[in-house]
């Protein structure tokens, strides 16, 4: 690999070491989602819930509160809204509909705090491919308004965009071993990786042509490099 400068990620420590932003989106919250969001919820800067996110995290988490609530409120329970507004939280409603609730708590949370490093969106993985793509055009459309990283937590699997250049990505003790995929966005690119079962040399991928789905993340740390933006996701095993 060239010796370019190199991001570093480790999922371990992105909630201690950066400033981080929790959003609970309108998709169905899991058993280990549930166990994150209450161990991390504490210790991020904002929690944010994406309009109908607000019936999720109120059923399954009734004794978490929200800073935020964002969205057109064509989703949230009136008894939910009612609640947290008693408990001071703040309501933004917006009725732009050429953005999803996802995209508003962002577009939100980069006005109000710039300096926010990481996003943690908890979302499903599975399920309603429409919902699944719009997470992912979220994703890949989130630098042109901010400057923060943007990851999807489902739970058993984690997602986020690696931007073109050089990457170490250090493999938590649950995901060693466990599927992995390096999926292009939008144009080829041309991808070396170190880590994997089927590492990658100066490969390129492309839709319509080779693409590295059900990879296996092998060492405790992965090296990529990508000539371009690609989407990275790896599961979670425990």
């Amino acid at each position: 690999m060239s010796a370019m400068n190199e991001r570093r990620w480790n999922y371990e420590r992105w909630v201690s070491e950066q400033k981080c932003a929790i959003v609970i989106l309108n998709q169905p919250l899991n058993g280990r989602q549930c166990e994150a969001i209450s161990r991390w919820w504490t210790s991020v800067h904002v929690r944010v819930c994406a309009d109908g996110g607000s019936n999720r995290l109120f059923h399954e988490l009734p004794q978490l509160t929200p800073d935020l609530i964002v969205g057109d409120l064509d989703s949230v329970e009136k008894d939910v809204l009612l609640e947290y507004q008693t408990r001071g939280v703040e309501v933004c409603e917006t009725q732009d509909q050429n953005f999803t609730d996802f995209t508003k708590c962002l577009q939100v949370i980069a006005k109000r705090l710039p300096d926010i490093e990481i996003v943690l969106a908890f979302c499903i993985s599975s399920g309603r491919l429409d919902q699944i793509m719009g997470n992912v055009n979220t994703l890949c459309n989130s630098e042109k308004f901010m400057r923060a990283d943007i990851v999807l937590h489902a739970g058993d699997e984690i997602t986020w965009i690696l931007r073109k250049g050089r990457h170490r990505i250090l493999t938590p003790e649950s995901a060693r071993g466990g599927y992995c995929g390096i999926i292009p966005i939008g144009r080829p690119v041309t991808v070396t990786s170190r880590g994997l079962k089927w590492d990658l040399n100066s490969t390129q991928l492309e839709f319509k042509e080779l693409i590295s789905t059900s990879n296996r993340a092998i060492a405790d740390e992965i090296q990529i490099e990508t000539t371009d933006d690609l989407l990275w996701t790896m599961t979670l095993k425990h």
